[in-house]
C-alpha cells in the first residue's frame, strides 16, 4: 500500500504538481531577486501539489472501503444454479460472496473446517442459517469431496507479481485437489492486495508461525506424562514439548500457504477477474516501475 501511495505522489509530481513546480521555477528566474516573492510562489505551488496528492489519496481510501462490496457484486457471474461450491476455513469476503449468490441462485456449499482454528464451522453455520445447503467436512476429506464440486472459492491474503497467492494455511492442499479433479479455483482479493513483489523476493515471510497451542493441548498431554504444566520435570518452551533437557516433540502451526499460479484459475478483484498471467499488467497500472521487481 505504501508503494501505491508513492506511485500517486510520483504521478502528481510528474503531472499538475510538476507543472506547478516548473511555474515556480520560471517565476524565480524572471523575478527581480525578491526572496519574499520567490518564497510565495514556491509556497503556492507546494500547497497546490499537496492538495492534489491528498485528494487522490482520499480516492484511494474510498476505494478500499468499497473493495468487498465490488467483489461480492460479481458473485452471480461465477456461481451457477445447482452448482456445488467448495471453500475452506472462515472468511468474511467468501461468506459475503456466497450469501450474495444465494439471493438468486440455488446451490450447495461444502466447507472444509480450516484446522486447527476450525473457523470453517462458524462459516458453515452462518451459510446454513441463510438457507444455503451446506456440508461441513474435515480438511482431510477435501480430496474425497472435491469430485462433487463445480467451483472452489477461496480467500487470498496477497497476490504476487507472478500470479501466485499468499493464502491461509491449507489452501494449497485444496487447490491441488481441485487441479486433480479439473475444478476451477477462484481467489477473492482486493486490488490493494496485489503485490509488485514475487514470492522469492524476501519481503514476505510466508513461514510465520501461530501459537502451537492451537495444534496440540499441552495440558491434555500432561495427563499422559508426555508434558508437564511447567512445575515438573517436563515443560513446554517455544513450540517444543520437552522432557527434562531432551526435546520430545516439536509443534509447528504455519499461518500461510503459497499457492503457485498454475493452481489458480482466476483472481477476482474489485475491478473484475484476472487470470494469473494478467496480474503483471494490473500491477503495471497501479505501481511505479521503480517499485516493481518484474
Amino acid at each position: 500500500m505504501c508503494r501505491r501511495v508513492l506511485h500517486i505522489i510520483r504521478e502528481e509530481a510528474a503531472g499538475d504538481g510538476g507543472k506547478a513546480s516548473n511555474a515556480a521555477s520560471d517565476a524565480n528566474d524572471a523575478s527581480d531577486g525578491s526572496d519574499d516573492e520567490d518564497n510565495s510562489v514556491r509556497g503556492g505551488a507546494m500547497k497546490a501539489f499537496k492538495a492534489e496528492v491528498i485528494e487522490v489519496i482520499g480516492e484511494l481510501i474510498d476505494e478500499l472501503e468499497s473493495v468487498n462490496a465490488h467483489i461480492v457484486q460479481q458473485a452471480l457471474e461465477h456461481v451457477s444454479p445447482s452448482s456445488v461450491v467448495l471453500t475452506s476455513g472462515g472468511s468474511d469476503i467468501v461468506e459475503a460472496f456466497l450469501r450474495e449468490a444465494n439471493k438468486k441462485r440455488k446451490f450447495q456449499c461444502i466447507v472444509a473446517e480450516g484446522a486447527p482454528a476450525l473457523v470453517g464451522h462458524q462459516m458453515a453455520r452462518a451459510l446454513a442459517e441463510r438457507g444455503v445447503e451446506t456440508t461441513a467436512v474435515a480438511d482431510a476429506s477435501v480430496f474425497a469431496m472435491m469430485s462433487r464440486a463445480n467451483l472452489v472459492v477461496l480467500s487470498a491474503c496477497g497476490v504476487f507479481a507472478n500470479g501466485g497467492i499468499l493464502a491461509p494455511a491449507g489452501h494449497h492442499t485444496v487447490a491441488l485437489a481441485a487441479k486433480s479433479h479439473s475444478v476451477p479455483v477462484v481467489f477473492l482479493a482486493g486490488l490493494h492486495e496485489l503485490s509488485p513483489l514475487g514470492p522469492g523476493d524476501g519481503a514476505f515471510d510466508a513461514n510465520d508461525l501461530l501459537s502451537p497451542a492451537d495444534v496440540i493441548d499441552y495440558t491434555a498431554l500432561a495427563d499422559c506424562g508426555a508434558v508437564g504444566r511447567g512445575d515438573g520435570p517436563a515443560a513446554s518452551e517455544g513450540g517444543h514439548i520437552i522432557d527434562g533437557d531432551v526435546a520430545a516433540l516439536s509443534v509447528a502451526n504455519p499461518a500461510y500457504d503459497y499457492v503457485p499460479p498454475e493452481l489458480v484459475t482466476l483472481v477476482l478483484t474489485d475491478v473484475g477477474g484476472a487470470v494469473p498471467a494478467f496480474v503483471k499488467q494490473l500491477l503495471g497500472e497501479i505501481y511505479d516501475p521503480a517499485d516493481r521487481t518484474f
